[in-house]
C-alpha cells in the first residue's frame, strides 16, 4: 500500500492494485479495501473498465467521472496476477498537446502579421517609385521638359526605368535646348532681314519720289 500510495503521476494521476478478481488491495479510498469490494461493483464508474482490465494482461482504456474523462493504464504484476492501475484525467494528459497547439497558435498568428507587413511594406515601396515614374513620364509626354529627373535609389528594373527615362530626358532635354538656341539665331536673322527690307523700301520710296518728279 505505501509503495502503490507513492505512486504519483502529474497532479491528479495515481495508482490502484486489485487483486487478480477485482478485489481492491491499494486505492486512494482505503475503505473500499477494508470492505474487500471488487472493482466490478465500484459505483465511481471504474466499473465500467473491470472486464478489460481483468480480461487482458496489459493495455489501455478509458472511463468518465465526475472529474470527466479518465484514462486508465494497466499491467499485471507478474507471478501474483494482480493487477496495477494508473489512472489520470485525459484533459492532464492533453494538456501538454494543448499548450503546444496553443503556442503554435501564436507563433503562426504573430508569422501570418509579420508577413502581411512586409508585403505591405514591400508592396508600398515598390508601388512609390512606380507612381512616380508614371507622373514623369506623363509630364514629359504633355512637352513638359521643366520637371526635375527622378531620383534614382535602386538598381532593380525600376530603377533601370528611371535612368532610362532620365536619359530620354536629358537626351530631348538638349534638343529642345538647340532649337531654341537655333529660334533665337533665326528670330535674330529675320530681324536683321526686317531691317534691310524697310531700307531697302525707303529707297525705294525716294527713287520712286524722284521719278515721279
Amino acid at each position: 500500500a505505501n509503495i502503490i500510495g507513492d505512486i504519483k503521476i502529474g497532479e491528479n494521476g495515481s495508482a490502484i492494485l486489485v487483486a487478480g478478481d477485482g478485489t481492491y488491495i491499494y486505492t486512494e479510498d482505503m475503505d473500499k479495501v477494508a470492505q474487500g469490494m471488487n472493482i466490478a461493483n465500484d459505483s465511481s464508474n471504474i466499473n465500467t473498465i473491470a472486464s478489460t482490465v481483468l480480461g487482458s494482461e496489459s493495455g489501455e482504456t478509458q472511463f468518465t467521472s465526475y472529474a470527466g474523462k479518465i484514462n486508465a493504464f494497466f499491467s499485471t504484476v507478474p507471478e501474483v496476477g494482480w493487477k496495477l492501475i494508473i489512472v489520470m484525467p485525459n484533459s492532464e494528459i492533453m494538456q501538454a498537446v494543448n499548450r503546444m497547439i496553443n503556442v503554435n497558435l501564436i507563433i503562426s498568428v504573430a508569422a501570418i502579421v509579420i508577413c502581411a507587413l512586409l508585403i505591405f511594406f514591400i508592396a508600398r515601396g515598390i508601388a512609390k517609385p512606380i507612381v512616380q515614374v508614371k507622373e514623369f513620364a506623363k509630364e514629359l509626354a504633355s512637352g513638359d521638359f521643366t520637371v526635375d529627373k527622378i531620383a534614382v535609389g535602386r538598381s532593380d528594373e525600376i530603377g533601370q526605368m528611371s535612368q532610362s527615362l532620365n536619359e530620354m530626358y536629358e537626351s530631348n532635354s538638349e534638343v529642345i535646348r538647340n532649337i531654341s538656341i537655333g529660334s533665337g539665331e533665326v528670330s535674330d536673322s529675320s530681324e536683321h532681314l526686317y531691317d534691310v527690307a524697310s531700307n531697302l523700301a525707303e529707297r525705294f520710296e525716294t527713287i520712286r519720289d524722284s521719278m515721279v518728279k
